[in-house]
């Protein structure tokens, strides 16, 4: 919320939100501070709150179909990218893209696991299951 570090009102401030058990289930816990809202923390300071998990998901398109190759064309591009994208002068937040990260109950799409195949190297010890 880039408008947000924009805000200069006295009035407004930051709650804290605590990372209490109900939160714990679906939440992460995370801190503001001064360097994403300068003028809304003070040098310093910083603001408990909570975050949500986020995952880029598509359809499950046929492997035959145009959907399905623009779709593999996107994560070839993106995914190879990835590394550029999480230096400057490119946001933050890039930073904490996870490719392999699993999410429960879902498949990733068959061209994303072919690339992390393809460029992500495995453990060693893990007779080739396991990732990194």
């Amino acid at each position: 919320m880039q408008w947000l570090s924009q805000v200069r009102d006295p009035n407004l401030h930051l709650v804290p939100v605590g990372y209490e058990k109900p939160l714990q289930q679906e939440y992460l816990p995370s801190t503001l501070s001064s360097a994403d809202y300068p003028n809304l923390i003070a040098d310093g300071a910083a603001v408990d709150t909570i975050a949500a998990e986020a995952v880029l998901a598509s359809y499950n398109w046929q492997p035959t179909s145009d959907r399905y190759r623009r779709l593999s064309l996107l994560v070839e591009s993106l995914f190879t990218r990835i590394a550029q994208l999480q230096r400057p002068p490119f946001h933050p937040k890039w930073k904490e893209v996870a490719l392999k990260a699993p999410v429960a109950g879902w498949n990733r799409f068959q061209a994303a696991q072919e690339w992390i195949d393809r460029n992500v190297p495995r453990r060693r010890g893990c007779g080739g299951v396991c990732r990194s």
